[in-house]
């Protein structure tokens, strides 16, 4: 008898690989295909209810990977006195599982038409997925789900094609409230179908005319796609006419990072009412507010147009603020003054985000004709952005290029894209675990085959035993079997694991931190589980779930990849998440990983920098900066205070960035000298420190600049506008045009370098750029946490990286209401602001300014 025939040997190897494929904790299949969705539940009679989607995101357009608000109308055909039915709209995670995002809503009777916000995060590949489903159901209690009904019939269904409203993930997102851009549409610049702003990196799509009705949605997620939000002078758009839940949206999306900008309307001054505005507590502290009519705004032509012959309105009215001596700093901060020194642009910080009263009357009809402001000169010290916003026409019509302008469109449209952000997979990806279980499954196999093949089978021909071969060879199978489950069994995950890249924000003085965290969740079991943002008491899962607690965010992650999505497990299974507050989901658990991008704000949980104490001092010793001059005339910026942290770690590779006020206003027909150095702040600073910086040790920020003074033959050399030109060919090449242009920076790098895209220095106006200059910065997932604004005013900025083998998260979450333990990587972004200082006009005859 022949010891190994073919088909002994097939049914053996089916067997082992059975027995040896256990999984780990590093296997996860990418997410399914698009015809999984709208297929998980229950069929019955359509169109009982009709549908309509109003809003698909602000002004109808919706970023690829971002959370976006549906404004959802329905009327209900079926019944006259109207009936709770579960509207939901079906997705798909990276796993295969169908995701349903909804919410129970109840009907008019009548057949009156309703409306209703679902929010949901958008597919990051709109060419992986295309079309989503918005479906209607009729219900039936159920204590165990986590809306608290289960579907029974599904009345209405309507196909939502992304492709008419989704923006690219590489672009940034603005949105202008009333019927006036004011200048802001020219950040949408496009010379062709770039994906990038031709004379800068980031192009930034602007909706405008939004409206209170159809756009500002009733929960703040519905605004996380946007930086900014510009609020205009309009009639139909007075803070008074703002829902309860409206007001509360817009607070909470400015506190977790946003950006509103309110310019005062000529008339009618809700804003500076605290009974008709209920956004009164987060408005700056203005004190007295003097109106002033008839201004000719000619005074204030340097802030607003670099031409001398464009006509200006020469009867506006202005608004001007006096804050009071007792005011909270962060509360009354001056951003721009006018040529008499009067402050007309006025910041608050709230959290992480900041209010911004604009007190000029930027609505009227002739700045909108002449499509002014000019947002080089007014927006960008506003919102802290970088780079020429010329159309095609107005750079082929300057006579400096003449000729050689359609060689510098070619060269400024045809540019290598730098992405910062879209290898955050990698770095929390639990596959080493794996690895373990696949060279286990190797090794016995191996072993199995030399054993129970022709090893064996040598050996017992050798000693005349061959007739004993088919016991031996169930004798071997018996032996590698039970090793098998050995050792499967014992490198089987028993604990609950993440490993997690997060970015945390604080600004000091605010009484919050906030934070986007990535992580890939080990689930050691089989079945369901629960994994949420705070803590969750077993048990109230489904009460966290009805949106009455708390408004973090918890999704699963998407990954900025065309590709993946192509799979899943056999077994996909469908879980729902609370349409307006997903904080907490219950996912199918493989005893493998989930990975969940979370977005999270509340009271500090990390020990980031603060200012040092003296001894017997109650409170922190404040940071100040102030210019001194010598007999010669020179000045000289100093800086004093001392920071510490108390980090359970060293933080790695800090970076202090001392940022001084904005420079003086250009004189008219001033830009071109000034385009490639135009960091509004002057002086910056930028010192990374050699060595980790432990906790709980003093940082003298006034000798660590005066000993870098030292240290470097000019301050050029260790300015922050070098430091951020540094950062650009850190980022990952995707043009495809080969192996020569690799990144010189590493993937934690790239994620300190994406908060500071707004500040990468344009390319230059050059018929024949060189190859670095033609770079082009992008990001996908990071959108919302850029620090550029902060470089509109003075301010210590401190960047560095704390990494952690063991211990908890960043933020508190929970896998079946227990914390677990996390290893990964935290970028700490830690501001002070400083006293302000707005940049002075022009002297007389309107000075040019050169580049330094």
């Amino acid at each position: 008898m022949h010891f190994a025939r073919p088909g002994c040997w097939l049914r053996s190897v089916l067997l082992l690989l059975a027995l040896v494929a256990v999984p780990t904790s590093g296997g996860q299949p990418p997410g399914a295909s698009e015809d999984a969705l709208g297929e998980a539940g229950p069929t019955g009679v359509i169109d009982e209810i009709e549908l309509r989607v109003v809003r698909f995101g602000p002004g109808n357009e919706a970023r690829e990977g971002s959370y976006v608000g549906v404004l959802v109308q329905l009327r209900d055909n079926g019944t006259l006195n109207g009936r709770d039915v579960l509207l939901r709209i079906n997705g798909v995670d990276l796993d295969g599982d169908p995701i349903q995002h909804g919410r129970v809503v109840s009907t008019q009777p009548q057949g009156a038409p309703g409306t209703a916000w679902l929010y949901l995060r958008t597919p990051m590949s709109s060419a992986r997925v295309s079309t989503l489903r918005l479906e209607a159901y009729s219900v039936l209690e159920d204590d165990q789900s986590s809306l608290g009904v289960r579907p029974d019939r599904l009345l209405g269904s309507l196909p939502v094609a992304l492709q008419p409203v989704i923006v690219p993930r590489t672009s940034g997102m603005f949105g202008v409230i009333g019927p006036r851009s004011m200048g802001l549409a020219k950040y949408s610049t496009q010379y062709g179908t770039e994906a990038h702003s031709p004379l800068g990196h980031e192009r930034i799509e602007v909706s405008t005319s939004l409206s209170l009705a159809n756009d500002l949605p009733d929960r703040w997620q519905g605004l996380q796609q946007l930086s900014v939000l510009v609020w205009g002078p309009a009639t139909d758009a007075s803070p008074g006419l703002l829902s309860p839940e409206q007001a509360r949206s817009v607070r909470e999306w400015v506190e977790r990072g946003g950006h509103l900008v309110v310019v005062l309307p000529p008339v009618g001054q809700d804003w500076l009412s605290a009974t008709t505005n209920p956004l009164a507590g987060i408005m700056p502290d203005w004190g007295r507010v003097e109106r002033s009519e008839g201004v000719d705004l000619g005074r204030y032509r340097p802030l607003l147009t670099r031409r001398v012959d464009v006509p200006l309105p020469s009867n506006a009215t202005v608004h001007a603020f006096e804050p009071p001596r007792d005011a909270n700093p962060q509360h009354a901060i001056p951003v721009l003054a006018g040529p008499d020194g009067e402050t007309i642009v006025l910041r608050r910080i709230v959290g992480s985000g900041l209010v911004t009263v604009v007190g000029l009357d930027l609505g009227s009809a002739t700045l909108d004709r002449a499509g002014l402001p000019d947002p080089e000169r007014f927006w960008h010290r506003i919102l802290g952005q970088r780079g020429e916003l010329r159309t095609r026409d107005e750079l082929r019509n300057d006579p400096q290029y003449g000729r050689n302008a359609d060689g510098i469109l070619s060269g400024v449209t045809q540019r290598r894209p730098r992405v910062f952000d879209d290898e955050i997979l990698s770095l929390i990806d639990q596959s080493r675990s794996a690895t373990v279980g696949v060279l286990l499954g190797l090794v016995l196999f191996i072993l199995y085959w030399l054993v129970a093949g022709p090893v064996g089978y040598a050996i017992l021909k050798s000693k005349g035993l061959e007739k004993h071969a088919w016991v031996a060879y169930l004798a071997t199978a018996g032996v590698f079997t039970a090793a098998a489950w050995i050792g499967a069994e014992s490198i089987r995950p028993r604990t609950p694991r993440a490993e997690f890249v997060a970015i945390v924000d604080q600004v000091y003085g605010q009484p919050t931190q906030r934070a986007r965290v990535f992580a890939s969740v080990l689930i050691p079991r089989y079945g369901d589980a629960t994994i949420a943002v705070g803590d969750i008491e077993p048990g109230q899962e489904a009460a966290i779930r009805t949106g009455r607690e708390g408004s973090d965010l918890l999704s699963p992650f998407d990954p900025p990849d065309d590709t993946a999505g192509s799979g899943g497990f056999p077994d996909n299974r469908t879980y729902t998440l609370d349409a307006r507050a997903p904080r907490a989901m219950s996912v199918p658990a493989r005893q493998t990983v989930k990975q969940v991008a979370a977005e999270w704000s509340g009271e500090p949980v990390l020990a980031l920098p603060a200012p040092v104490q003296e001894a017997g001092d109650l409170e922190a010793r404040r940071i100040s900066w102030r210019v001194d001059g010598d007999e010669t005339g020179r000045e000289t910026f100093r800086i004093s205070g001392q920071i510490e942290h108390g980090l359970p770690g060293p933080l790695e590779d800090a970076t202090v960035l001392i940022i001084g006020p904005q420079r003086d206003l250009l004189g008219l027909g001033a830009s071109v000298n000034l385009r490639r150095t135009e960091m509004f702040a002057r002086p910056n600073y930028a010192i990374t420190l050699d060595d980790p910086w432990g906790a709980g040790v003093p940082l003298d920020l006034g000798a660590l600049l005066e000993a870098k003074r030292q240290s470097e033959r000019n301050e050029g050399e260790f300015s922050a506008a070098r430091w951020v030109r540094q950062l650009l060919p850190r980022g990952a090449d995707r043009s495809g045009f080969g192996v020569a242009a690799t990144a010189s920076g590493r993937v934690d790098e790239r994620l300190i370098a994406a908060g500071f895209l707004s500040q990468f220095e344009p390319p230059p106006l050059a018929s024949n750029p060189n190859a670095r200059e033609t770079d082009v910065g992008r990001r996908t997932t990071l959108h919302g946490l850029d620090l550029g604004v902060w470089f509109t005013q003075p301010c210590v900025i401190v960047v560095g990286k704390l990494r952690q083998s063991s211990g908890a998260l960043p933020i508190p979450m929970t896998l079946d209401g227990e914390r677990f333990d996390a290893g990964g990587l935290t970028v700490v972004r830690w501001i002070y602001p400083m006293s302000p200082q707005p940049p002075g006009f022009p002297g007389g005859g309107g000075v040019v300014a050169t580049e330094e």
